[in-house]
C-alpha cells in the first residue's frame, strides 16, 4: 500500500494529538471514576475506562443522561467525572455537570471542544475543569489523550505500555503494512456495517462517526446469511477465543467479513482500531 495524501494527515494528526495532550493538564482521576460520553466522545472515554481498570482502578461508564439519573445520585463512596462530548451545544453535559456539583463530585472535568459560549459559562459556574480538545479532529485527539492519561500500570508493562505511545505517530505505518489487504477490501465495499468486540467498540464507533458505517453492532450480531453491507470485524487477539464461534458460525454460511484481529496490549487496541477505522474512512474526525 503506497503513501498517499490522507496517509501523511493521519499521522500529522496523530502527532498533533499527542503534542496537545501531553500539553494540558490531565484529569485528577482520583477514587471511584465515573466516565460520561455522548456518541462523539464514546470512543476516547471507552479508552480511558480500559485503561483505569487494566490499572487496578474502578471505573464505571455511562451516557450522560443515565448517570445523571441512574448513577451519580446512588454513589456510596467520593466519585470524579470526567466527561467527553464533541458536541458544542451538548446540553446533556450540562445537565450531567449539574447533577455532579449538586451531589458533590471530588472533581468535574468535561473534555471537548470549544463549546457554546452559554454553555461554556454555564460549566464555569458549576466549578467543571475544562479540557479544550483541539476543532480539528477532536474525536482522534480525545482518544490520544485517554491513553496517555491511564493510571501507572504494574511491573514492566507500564514501560512497555509508555513506549508504545512515545512511538504512537508511527504505528499508522505499521497498521497500513499489518493489515494492508483489509483495509483495501474494505475501502472497496459499496457498503459496511461495523462490528465489534467489547476492546474494538471504539473503530467501529469511528467507522460509525465518520459516516462509513451505516450501524454498529456487537460481534455476536454478526449476520448468518450474506448480506449486501460487508461486515467490519474490530477485535483484540486476546478476545478471539472468546468469539471464534461466532465469526466461525458466520463464515461457514457464506459470509466474508473483514476481521481486524489486533494483537497489542489490550489497552492501546481500542486506539489502533481508530486508526485503522480512520485508514478506511479516509476521514479525520
Amino acid at each position: 500500500m503506497h503513501s498517499t495524501p490522507q496517509q501523511s494527515r493521519l499521522e500529522e494528526a496523530v502527532e498533533k494529538g499527542l503534542a496537545w495532550a501531553r500539553r494540558v493538564d490531565p484529569p485528577e482521576l482520583k477514587g471511584e471514576l465515573v466516565v460520561a460520553a455522548s456518541p462523539t466522545g464514546e470512543p476516547a472515554a471507552r479508552i480511558l475506562c480500559v485503561g483505569v481498570l487494566h490499572s487496578g482502578g474502578v471505573c464505571r461508564l455511562a451516557h450522560p443522561s443515565e448517570a445523571s439519573l441512574s448513577l451519580l445520585p446512588y454513589r456510596e463512596y467520593e466519585f470524579t467525572l470526567v466527561a467527553f462530548t464533541g458536541d458544542p451545544k451538548d446540553s446533556r453535559i450540562v445537565h450531567l455537570a449539574e447533577a455532579a456539583s449538586l451531589l458533590g463530585a471530588r472533581g468535574l472535568y468535561v473534555v471537548g471542544p470549544p463549546m457554546h459560549p452559554g454553555y461554556e459559562e454555564r460549566l464555569s459556574m458549576l466549578g467543571a475543569s475544562r479540557v479544550e480538545a483541539p476543532r480539528e479532529a477532536p474525536v482522534l485527539s480525545m482518544s490520544i489523550a485517554s491513553l496517555v492519561w491511564t493510571p501507572r500500570l504494574l511491573g514492566m508493562r507500564e514501560g512497555r505500555f509508555r513506549g508504545e505511545i512515545e512511538a504512537l505517530s508511527g504505528s499508522t505505518a505499521w497498521l497500513r503494512e499489518r493489515f494492508a489487504g483489509e483495509i483495501e477490501e474494505a475501502r472497496g465495499s459499496s457498503s459496511v456495517e461495523a462490528y465489534s468486540t467489547p476492546l474494538g467498540l471504539p473503530g467501529a464507533l469511528y467507522l460509525y462517526l465518520s459516516g462509513q458505517s451505516r450501524a454498529v453492532h456487537p460481534l455476536e450480531m454478526l449476520p448468518l446469511h450474506r448480506t449486501p453491507p460487508t461486515p467490519i470485524v474490530f477485535m483484540a487477539s486476546v478476545e478471539e477465543p472468546s468469539y471464534r464461534d461466532v465469526i466461525r458460525s458466520s463464515t461457514v454460511r457464506g459470509v466474508r467479513p473483514v476481521v481486524f484481529n489486533i494483537n497489542t496490549d489490550p489497552i492501546t487496541v481500542g486506539f489502533y482500531s481508530i486508526l485503522i477505522a480512520a485508514e478506511i474512512s479516509e476521514a479525520l474526525i
